[in-house]
């Protein structure tokens, strides 16, 4: 649990350092649904729409409110913060990714550079 915790503080310190706002409803639903693929060890999830039916019923909303939130923290992190967000964006993608990454997309790129700052302190 402790592991966990510490894994959860890393996630939102990069979701904050690629510029995705803190301020709306998407940046912590994406930090839930880091959450649940770590409580889960739920890899298939980096692959597959299910994270928002995980993400919606922690929350208490519909799966529709979690896809559109999430949407939105994105389209507001590649408009306000746009030089920061498209650039953590390049180096995490290794430049496959050029444009708004999609939610699914995001989420794996959050989980992959979770998991390279995790190997860092060994």
């Amino acid at each position: 649990m402790k592991g966990e915790k510490k894994y959860l503080i890393k996630a939102r310190e990069i979701a904050m350092s690629a510029g995705l706002p803190v301020s709306v409803s998407g940046f912590h639903y994406f930090c839930d649904a880091i959450r649940i693929i770590l409580e889960d060890g739920g890899y298939s999830y980096l692959y597959s729409k299910e994270i928002y039916n995980r993400v919606a019923e922690k929350n208490g909303v519909n799966v529709n409110c979690v896809h559109k939130a999430m949407e939105y923290a994105l389209k507001n992190a590649w408009t306000k913060n746009h030089e920061t967000f498209a650039r953590w964006v390049d180096e995490q993608s290794k430049g496959q990714i050029r444009k708004k990454p999609t939610n699914i997309q995001f989420i794996c790129l959050l989980y992959y550079s979770l998991e390279v700052e995790n190997a860092k302190t060994f």
